[in-house]
């Protein structure tokens, strides 16, 4: 028998995501250290956790109660993961969201717009070039070479003899 799981807010959980992802600016106390000075906040990362907090509270749309901004995107993006979607068909399937919900919903219009919010949670990722031949990743002090340097392989594709496409041959996704 398959076990159920409790029933959780999805706000709620969201509310937990940002509280994790921002302890200090969570609460209302300031955390001190030991020596009881204040943990300082950077400008740039209050910002961010107010757009979050602005994204977590706002409704959806006009008198939805059930999903947040916020809350909405993480099921959405959270849907585009377990089933393999591409960021076409989310892109669609967004647009088809979009258009069923009310005229004045908050849904962003595609994957772009919903990953820069999650973004400020930290669940962004960073995409890294790789060698064809899996031999490394042009990352860190390799990031500014062209050609592989264990097999000489191109980074980028070939259009011509002498020309070469700005576009990589193969990529990975790191999630920092």
């Amino acid at each position: 028998m398959d076990s159920v799981e409790p029933i959780v807010d999805p706000n709620d959980q969201v509310m937990d995501i940002i509280q994790d992802a921002f302890p200090f600016a969570s609460t209302n106390i300031s955390h001190e250290r030991e020596d009881d000075v204040p943990t300082p906040i950077d400008s740039a990362e209050f910002e961010q956790y107010e757009k979050l907090l602005k994204n977590a509270n706002q409704e959806l749309y006009p008198g939805c109660e059930s999903f947040s901004v916020l809350t909405a995107i993480v099921e959405l993006m959270h849907g585009k993961i377990k089933y393999r979607m591409s960021n076409l068909c989310f892109d669609y399937f967004l647009g088809v969201f979009k258009r069923m919900l009310p005229t004045d919903n908050c849904l962003p219009k595609d994957h772009k717009h919903a990953q820069k919010v999650l973004n400020g949670i930290g669940l962004g990722y960073e995409k890294i070039h790789a060698c064809k031949n899996n031999c490394m990743l042009f990352y860190k002090e390799h990031e500014t070479l062209d050609t592989c340097p264990v097999c000489n392989e191109s980074r980028f594709k070939m259009t011509s003899p002498n020309r070469r496409l700005r576009s990589h041959k193969k990529s990975c996704v790191i999630c920092p």
